[in-house]
């Protein structure tokens, strides 16, 4: 990302030095243009770089003093663009007009994202069915939930009162969290946050897993290990009634029968593929260990790149996922909408049924890289779990 930027702010200020060229026709105010132009390209991207450079850690004023940059060099730089096309490809005054209109619109989505859809929580519904679920477990109600990242939320207390509210309103069988409740470290999961979660309710339980910035390998210098900033944030949860499943498998029983349910913890062997499209096979059968191949099994996954090999060892009747957020931009075109994750993933929003087995990859609650969300809403997903008709 940082690379992509890079390049990206190199061919700006090159079209921002030719759009002002075709402007200013005096060299004396073609300077000042090109100065102020390149300041506005530069600014926020230095101001980025060097907070990241000079801070001792990646806290959370870093992380927020970063993404408040980000969102400045969006809102000055990235949304020029269609202005400078259009001054730089025609002399035409409607052409121009037109650029800087499409200008307008991007800085006004920008903002609105920001400051609207950020927290304009979206509830999911989807109802599917499996022969092999206990006559039990028909109608079984699920909230889903993934990637809260505590650490860069504006208003934190306001906006997990309002998560918990709808969730709580759904009644669930089970709550299930699919990882990254946190940025960076363990003690951005404050007690007055952690308050709010541990009302979070279901019949059965909450479970969660940890997902990959909740293992702490975006520390620097801490003074802790990444193992031990995982065991403390797993013995928060577990302090709000949360129960963390770290590749295991536990049975949930009504009447006399039973479903699993299995969470695969991430990890180092994920790490290095966790934003890949593809995944090599990983053996995950330790986590399934205590799972009869009888038992209908709810699996919950951080990245949905292992359902790849759950398939391939048919372990899971339904996976929950999270991890993509469609990257926080996606366009209400088609079933799942356009988004730049569909280039970088296989499988990146909503629903997908193969081979009789389901998988769901939330969009997320939370936000990383910038304080905003386009089109992307954060999603509270509800599946009814349902036999087979």
């Amino acid at each position: 990302m940082f690379h992509l930027t890079i390049l990206l702010t190199i061919a700006i200020i090159a079209l921002d030095i030719v759009a002002v060229r075709r402007l200013a026709r005096q060299s004396h105010y073609r300077s000042l243009w090109v100065a102020a132009a390149v300041a506005a390209d530069i600014v926020p991207i230095a101001i980025s770089i060097g907070v990241l450079m000079t801070a001792r850690d990646n806290t959370t004023a870093v992380m927020m003093t970063s993404a408040w940059a980000f969102f400045a060099y969006l809102v000055l730089c990235v949304a020029r663009i269609p202005l400078n096309i259009a001054i730089v490809c025609s002399k035409r005054r409607w052409v121009r007009l037109g650029g800087a209109a499409i200008t307008a619109v991007t800085v006004i989505v920008l903002f609105y994202g920001m400051l609207v859809t950020r927290t304009d929580y979206r509830i999911t519904r989807h109802t599917i069915y499996s022969e092999r679920l206990p006559q039990a477990f028909d109608g079984y109600k699920i909230v889903q939930l993934s990637d809260i990242h505590i650490g860069t939320m504006l208003s934190p207390e306001e906006e997990l009162t309002e998560i918990v509210r709808l969730c709580n309103a759904e009644d669930a069988d089970m709550v299930a969290f699919c990882g990254d409740l946190v940025n960076v470290s363990y003690d951005e999961l404050k007690s007055e946050y952690a308050a709010i979660l541990a009302q979070l309710k279901a019949r059965d339980g909450v479970y969660s897993v940890t997902g990959n910035h909740d293992t702490g390998i975006y520390m620097r210098t801490r003074g802790i290990s990444v193992e031990e900033n995982t065991s403390r944030l797993i013995a928060q949860q577990q302090q709000m009634g949360w129960k963390t499943l770290e590749d295991s498998t536990l049975h949930i029983h009504r009447s006399g029968e039973s479903i699993a349910l299995t969470g695969v913890a991430f990890s180092d062997k994920l790490q290095a593929f966790r934003h890949s499209f593809d995944l090599p096979y990983i053996d995950l059968k330790e986590a399934y260990e205590a799972t009869e191949r009888a038992s209908f099994n709810i699996t919950i996954s951080h990245i949905p790149q292992t359902w790849d090999s759950i398939l391939q060892d048919s372990l899971a009747d339904l996976t929950l996922s999270g991890h993509v957020h469609a990257m926080q931009l996606k366009l209400p075109i088609g079933r799942r909408g356009l988004s730049p994750a569909m280039f970088g993933y296989k499988r990146w929003s909503g629903l997908y049924h193969e081979q009789g087995r389901y998988l769901y990859i939330n969009d997320g609650i939370g936000n990383v890289l910038f304080p905003l969300r386009v089109g992307a809403k954060p999603e509270i997903t509800v599946i009814t779990i349902k036999c087979q008709e």
